[in-house]
């Protein structure tokens, strides 16, 4: 039902007046004339509406849009979700009712025609904008714009577009050329009132019913981590990275079409398979370990690359021998009895979970019509599909994408592990790739590392309230394990540093430095006893703090934590509803005579 209904504007129907001068409501008059009754008002006056405000509130709500790199969200305010999600596709850049452009593409066995060819390369038709417009023409992000907008209005919506102010949501790195465009088609053909800009990063923290909090947002083009202290976003802390669901889709289609293509052929993926069917297998299969899971695989690689045994270390192995030993007992008749400890049910439940995710297999079926077989059918193990979140997310930028086929060179005689990440180099696993430091940006920096920098990097009071109040969110978020391993990995992180403290960098002043630490090797000594013990009173103290937090049901201060969001789009409608006048607030006619946003 349209929220300009008259019937909504309040409980009560609205009074119909009799008609006096007509006979047929003779019998009608007269029944009414034993009881006559005072005529109802048309608006109920109660302590939430007074007469007359309901219709004033019905126009003066705003309306809210989204918009993506590849959807655009259209809806009322005070709902609770968008009425429509409008989503970008290679039919919207031809004519309406043209069927393929630019000739048709030929299957590369046979010669024959194999269906419409696409212009752009990649993922460019899928796309609503890009950062990078430099190879990007305005005047058709603006007919895509009109396009969309026209399809909100007219078939969702329904509703006068000059009636209603606008609420516009945008991601935090939006291009200004972009914006402007947005704004003149809006008031040049739809002609709203007046149009607010909001920030997606503040609005999330509101729909997660936050005022401070860390927005780590996974987009299509990249990644965004933007700290907000009291629903003000600090711009200057802001961290960006070019990994998102953008980079996981095309390290999913590259692993597919290194899995099936011949010997020798160095055609792009995207030549052969269509996005749509790659990001319809990933989000159907996709997966992502967890961080203790990970943490083996990576270890379990390294003693391959080193040449050791697959399997448990021998430290660990002794501990175990020992522990059995210990526990050996003798009862009254001499035998001996080992006493064993039973394993948790959470362990259980996580072996089984192993189990059962190591002997899953996954079978995937996808159009491929420019190769012989038109339709290609794989049966892949399911812990394969979770390669394409490592390589996109928590490995190095310059890691060399494999195939979902098992392979690495190990060991003979020894245990084999099924590897899906190219085995390191020795040489990058002893320098701890430090010699790449220097030419990185951020770009080349793994998620939990990046939103490492971000924590560091923020004030100290700021910090503090955003560690506990971690926001994950965005496309790509939705992926299985993705979150708890982010917050997972940046919590040893921490513990692996020792901490928040800021590290020095070390003075090398050869023999002078040199000399002056074995004068005072002796007051280090002294001064690590003394720390130690230091750090033992903090650490009991800490713990006492948790407990009293524990106690009162908080979170205490230093804890890792993440918070659940409903979205941008349910933020803005919440935000809407508190009829608060936006900062950035473009009038119509104020900018059709500067002509900038």
């Amino acid at each position: 039902m349209s929220s300009r209904d008259p019937t909504k504007l309040s409980p009560n129907p609205p009074y119909k007046l009799s008609t006096a001068g007509s006979s047929a409501a003779g019998g009608h008059r007269s029944a009414l004339s034993a009881n006559p009754t005072t005529p109802q008002s048309r608006f109920s006056a109660s302590s939430f509406s007074s007469p007359g405000g309901s219709s004033l509130h019905q126009v003066d709500e705003p309306l809210i849009f989204e918009l993506g790199t590849r959807f655009f969200r259209a809806g009322f305010s005070n709902e609770s979700a968008p009425r429509c999600k409008i989503g970008i596709t290679p039919e919207m850049y031809g004519r309406i009712g043209l069927k393929g452009r630019g000739g048709t593409r030929m299957n590369r066995r046979t010669g024959e025609a194999a269906g419409p060819r696409i212009r752009n390369t990649g993922s460019e038709e899928w796309e609503l904008w890009t950062n990078d417009l430099r190879l990007k023409d305005l005047g058709v992000v603006e007919d895509l714009m009109e396009r969309v907008l026209r399809e909100a209005y007219n078939k969702h919506l329904l509703i006068e577009s000059k009636s209603k102010r606008l609420l516009i949501i945008l991601p935090p790195i939006f291009p200004t050329a972009i914006q402007n465009t947005l704004s003149h088609l809006l008031f040049l053909h739809f002609q709203p009132p007046a149009i607010t800009y909001l920030s997606s990063p503040v609005l999330s923290c509101l729909a997660a019913g936050l005022r401070s909090a860390l927005v780590v947002d996974i987009g299509w083009q990249e990644t965004t981590i933007t700290p907000v202290y009291e629903l003000r976003p600090l711009t200057s802390f802001i961290k960006f990275s070019s990994r998102g669901s953008k980079s996981l889709i095309e390290v999913f289609g590259q692993l597919l079409w290194n899995t099936i293509k011949p010997s020798g052929d160095e055609e792009s993926w995207w030549r052969i398979f269509n996005w749509a069917e790659v990001e319809d297998l990933l989000s159907r299969f996709g997966w992502c370990k967890g961080s203790a899971d990970a943490r083996e695989d990576a270890r379990q690689r390294a003693r391959v690359a080193f040449g050791l045994p697959v399997g448990t270390g021998e430290p660990e192995e002794e501990g175990v021998e020992g522990r059995e030993t210990e526990d050996e007992e003798t009862d009254a008749e001499g035998e001996d009895i080992r006493v064993r400890e039973e394993p948790s049910p959470a362990d259980i439940r996580a072996q089984k979970r192993r189990q059962t995710i190591y002997d899953a297999k996954v079978e995937m079926e996808f159009k491929t019509p420019l190769l012989e077989e038109r339709i290609t059918k794989m049966k892949l193990p399911f812990e394969a599909m979770s390669a394409a979140a490592e390589y996109a997310f928590f490995l190095p930028s310059w890691t060399k994408v494999q195939s979902f086929k098992d392979q690495g060179k190990r060991p003979e005689g020894e245990e084999t592990i099924k590897n899906y990440i190219p085995i390191p180099d020795i040489d990058e696993l002893m320098e701890g790739c430090q010699g790449r430091v220097e030419y990185e940006d951020e770009s080349e920096y793994t998620l939990p590392y990046l939103v490492f920098l971000a924590l560091l990097h923020c004030p100290v009071d700021v910090r503090a309230a955003c560690i506990p109040r971690i926001v994950i969110t965005g496309g790509a978020a939705g992926m299985p394990g993705l979150k708890s391993r982010i917050l997972g990995d940046l919590k040893e992180l921490v513990e692996e540093r020792g901490g928040w403290e800021l590290v020095k960098t070390r003075n090398k002043k050869g023999d002078e430095r040199r000399k002056e630490l074995t004068e005072r090797k002796e007051k280090w000594e002294e001064q690590k006893e003394k720390e130690k013990k230091e750090r033992e009173m903090l650490q009991s103290e800490k713990d006492n703090l948790r407990i009293k937090y524990a106690k009162f049901g908080g979170v205490a201060p230093g804890t890792i934590r993440g918070v659940e969001t409903m979205g941008a789009w349910i933020g803005g409608s919440i935000l809407s509803g508190a009829r608060i006048k936006g900062t950035v607030e473009v009038e119509r006619e104020k900018f059709m005579s500067t002509h900038r946003a």
